[in-house]
């Protein structure tokens, strides 16, 4: 069978345990990053570009929480249906709920505007230097990419 445990298990503890490292990698290096930064002493746009990266987690969880429910409805519905696990159709019905759990991120994003996960595809907190959106003077801009050199 295509889903047996046997083969999920060991799966799912390989992805669930890297996801674990890389979140702890993840938030070592925010920290060192920020007090590097803070030594630097740009606080005020510091404050700017944290506050947009934690725009960006919140709005990242929001997506993989409604994914995530998507996939679980899609499971629950596919125990409704009289098919095997292992037919073609199962694995179609998983990955339309998980589409349009992603669509429905996508208009909510969207509606948000400015919000929470408007930018879309910006899981990093520097999305926004680039486009300027975050910093209202040149001067700013150069004391950031100044100090994102340590």
């Amino acid at each position: 069978p295509m889903f047996d445990n046997d083969v999920i298990v060991p799966i799912v503890m390989f992805i669930a345990l890297a996801m674990l490292i890389l979140g702890v990698a993840r938030v070592i290096s925010d920290t060192i990053i920020r007090r590097r930064l803070i030594a630097a002493g740009n606080s005020g746009d510091i404050a700017r570009m944290l506050a947009a990266s934690a725009e960006d987690r919140v709005g990242g969880a929001l997506k993989w929480g409604i994914v995530a429910v998507a996939a679980g409805a899609a499971l629950v519905i596919i125990q409704l249906l009289p098919y095997e696990r292992d037919e073609p159709i199962v694995l179609g019905i998983i990955l339309l709920f998980i589409g349009i759990g992603l669509l429905v991120y996508y208009s909510m994003a969207r509606r948000a505007g400015g919000g929470v996960g408007a930018r879309i595809g910006g899981s990093g907190g520097m999305g926004a230097i680039g486009s300027g959106g975050s910093f209202s003077d040149a001067e700013s801009r150069e004391r950031v990419s100044a100090t994102s050199k340590l």
